[in-house]
């Protein structure tokens, strides 16, 4: 039998392109089993537009014209397309939908084949809002073969799932139902660092314990912060029968044998069903600490990962700003490490016919090497540089304020308007120009709320949100590495500072950000209090105060731009905290209360 895997990439909701794609299959695709990724019809994923009445009677205007393009052509048994879309079980407005397998055959009408039994509702997912679940895995049979039929989840039953599919197929075989032949997976399975790992170990998993071949096809594609990176595979037992790169879109090929062929060697007489795979949240409960040190380090990120990390932080932003439209990228530079990776990830990654430009703001404690280092930057990467000064705007706005305010502008407040002056200057010339903002900020600095609201956290999309400040340095030597001379070394060495006042430094209200990041490891990836923070070994004043810092800065997270996702804990849509809570332990460590501004660099 021949399988194509077919990894494709498009816009959520953009039912015209898919349906061309599917027709063009089907008309000179030529034969053998197609499989397509999860909810390809439609694209994933699809939040409340799954609510929408407009949307949904969209997606039933495909179905009716994939039904017609399908009935018009010539009757071919040789052919069979497995698409993944919307089923509408209850038929009326308002009723649930489903997620659903789609059986597809030139001179037919598509079939309802299988609908996803399992539905992920820990970290960025929410299907439980939307779809009803199937009951029972579906096959199909053809030519010769019978394919067990699931969707991306559906391979990933927990230990305490009260239904496993791939269990279930075991046992249709043991009930004498027939052994698949193969079993076929359709995904849209996010990427992070090591998810690919991941992935080929389960995979393998279930087909060894089903004695089948396993097909797993993914999409390709960036939503707004949420990557997917297609790398889609057919793994037989421990062999990997066929690939497809990361990050592009293709169609990968692969001749499976016949009925029986090779059973002896790689399939189990009595196929058992594969172990569970860990419970999901536990998979992402899971921080990266080293823990042969007290207190446990941050492992630094090894080269392989520091390229993937690039790879899809690139990827990421193209994806971003093409699908909103835009051309052309912005990017505020302080001669510091933040803006100069952002403005690297950037540049690489620039399309055909984009432009990118970097905007230098100096005010009257921006240190003097700042302009320096900008520059450097520029020149290594090729983006043009403007500089445009604040400070004459500063000192006019401390003058109004003291002359209209009764007082002058100082302390936090002073602080603050700096940094807002810049993010006036910036959007300024963004409308100008029509660019789209990156944002500078890094994940270590939005876990304790160490930005300016409408300042210094402004931005469209934050290709560093979901990096440690460590981390980001570590991606920056090894981008160096990579390219060249791209972010300056005085940049990655300098100690780092926003200069919003005369020698101040992150340290000054910071722990030192090699203590820091592990300890925002363990509060974020497996949930650890000041207490447990402690038992490690951190201080206990220190770990009392990030832990303050960081719940009380949830406002400000709740207001920031979409982050790419490159950990499996991120502080975006996957983390659902609320804004107003009481303070952790005793009320001295709680910090300031929820909503409220407050003062500079700890809640600028």
């Amino acid at each position: 039998m021949r399988l194509h895997l077919h990894q494709t990439r498009h816009v959520v909701g953009d039912f015209r392109a898919t349906l061309s794609y599917l027709e063009g299959v089907l008309r000179d695709g030529g034969s053998g089993l197609h499989l397509f990724p999860e909810l390809y019809l439609t694209g994933y994923p699809l939040g409340d537009l799954c609510l929408q009445e407009g949307f949904l009677r969209g997606a039933r205007a495909q179905m009716d014209a994939l039904a017609g393009a399908a009935a018009s052509l010539p009757p071919r048994d040789d052919v069979l397309l497995l698409v993944g879309g919307l089923g509408f079980p209850g038929g009326g407005a308002g009723a649930p939908v489903q997620n659903v397998v789609y059986g597809v055959a030139p001179g037919g009408r598509p079939e309802t084949l299988h609908v996803k039994m399992l539905l992920p509702d820990y970290d960025v997912f929410d299907e439980h809002r939307y779809f009803r679940p199937g009951d029972a895995p579906g096959v199909v049979a053809f030519q010769g073969t019978t394919v067990g039929l699931s969707v991306c989840e559906d391979m990933w039953a927990p230990p305490d799932a009260p239904l496993d599919p791939m269990a279930l197929l075991a046992a249709r075989a043991r009930g004498g139902g027939g052994r698949p032949g193969l079993v076929a997976n359709l995904s849209a399975s996010p990427w992070h660092a090591g998810r690919g790992r991941e992935r080929l170990e389960r995979a393998r998993a279930v087909s060894r314990a089903l004695g089948a071949p396993l097909a797993w096809a993914n999409r390709v594609g960036g939503e707004d912060g949420l990557l997917f990176d297609g790398s889609s595979f057919v793994v037989d037992g421990d062999r990997v029968l066929g690939s497809l790169p990361a990050w592009r879109e293709g169609v990968l090929s692969v001749d499976l044998p016949g009925p029986g062929a090779g059973a002896a060697r790689t399939r189990p007489a009595r196929p058992a069903a594969p172990p569970p795979a860990p419970r999901a949240m536990a998979r992402i409960l899971s921080p990266r600490l080293d823990r042969s040190a007290r207190p446990p380090r941050l492992p630094e990120p090894p080269a392989d990962e520091c390229d993937a990390i690039l790879d899809a932080l690139a990827f990421g932003v193209r994806e971003y700003a093409g699908k909103s439209g835009f051309r052309r990228l912005l990017v505020a530079v302080s001669g510091g490490l933040d803006s100069s990776l952002a403005l690297a990830v950037g540049r690489e990654a620039l399309g055909p016919g984009w432009g990118i430009e970097a905007l230098f703001m100096p005010a009257g404690p921006t240190r003097p090497e700042s302009a320096g280092l900008a520059a450097e930057l520029c020149r290594n990467l090729g983006a043009p540089l403007l500089t445009l000064p604040v400070g004459d705007a500063h000192l006019g706005l401390r003058g109004a304020f003291e002359r209209r305010m009764g007082g002058p502008l100082e302390g936090a407040a002073d602080e603050n308007a700096q940094s807002r002056l810049r993010a006036l200057a910036l959007y300024a010339r963004s409308n100008q120009t029509g660019a789209l903002v990156l944002n500078t900020s890094n994940k270590s600095e939005l876990a304790v709320g160490y930005s300016t609201i409408h300042g210094d956290s402004v931005g469209a999309l934050s290709p560093l949100g979901d990096l440690y400040k460590t981390e980001v340095r570590a991606v920056a030597r090894r981008l160096n590495e990579r390219r060249g001379p791209s972010v300056p070394e005085g940049a990655i060495a300098r100690a780092p500072s926003a200069e919003l006042r005369e020698g101040q430094r992150d340290e000054d209200d910071l722990p030192p950000y090699r203590v820091l990041d592990p300890m925002l490891e363990g509060i974020l990836s497996q949930g650890l209090g000041a207490e447990g923070l402690a038992a490690l070994g951190f201080d206990p004043g220190d770990a009392e105060r990030v832990l303050a810092m960081h719940w009380a800065s949830e406002h400000k997270r709740r207001q920031f731009c979409p982050v790419v996702k490159v950990r499996p804990r991120s502080l975006g849509t996957g983390r659902r905290v609320p804004i107003c809570k009481a303070p952790p332990g005793p009320p001295e460590a709680g910090g300031r209360g929820a909503g409220q501004e407050g003062g500079a660099r700890l809640s600028r």
